[in-house]
């Protein structure tokens, strides 16, 4: 991994969690690392190009990786789906982009890059593959009118 010269990342990444899936934070996590060394791949002199703030609503949650990158939070109980929680680490966020990854999902190896091709755009919207929870591999549905609904926004 590149040196922290850089004080700014290029990416916060923003995932809210009430800690009742660390297995699935552990993915998300993992995720992060995969696309991180990919985009350091082919991006070497970014210094540290992404922050994780991770937010426990309600907990002290475990820490499930050490990795450089990561930013852990406690945060009182809200049970406002992660909302306040999001509202607050925004404001800790360094990052000249914000992405949020809800702790059930995950990024794609070339995700990072994926992004940096639509530089300077200020809001992009990614698809989330549901294959392995649902009867069609991304949301919104295929065969819905509506190109985008607000909760399929994670």
């Amino acid at each position: 991994m590149p040196s922290s010269a850089v004080s700014t990342p290029v990416f916060s990444i923003i995932t809210p969690t009430a800690g009742k899936r660390p297995i699935a934070l552990g993915q998300a996590i993992e995720s992060v690392t995969k696309a991180l060394s990919t985009y350091v791949a082919l991006y070497p002199d970014q210094g540290d190009p992404v922050e994780m703030l991770i937010g426990y609503d309600g907990l002290k949650g475990p820490r499930l990786s050490d990795a450089s990158f990561l930013r852990y939070y406690d945060f009182r109980k809200t049970g406002d789906f992660g909302n306040a929680i999001r509202d607050a680490l925004i404001k800790v966020a360094k990052g000249r982009y914000i992405l949020f990854l809800d702790d059930d999902n995950s990024l794609l190896p070339d995700a990072f890059i994926a992004f940096a091709k639509a530089f300077p755009s200020e809001f992009i919207v990614g698809r989330i593959d549901v294959s392995r929870a649902f009867d069609v591999p991304a949301i919104p549905r295929p065969d819905e009118e509506q190109s985008i609904r607000q909760g399929d926004i994670d």
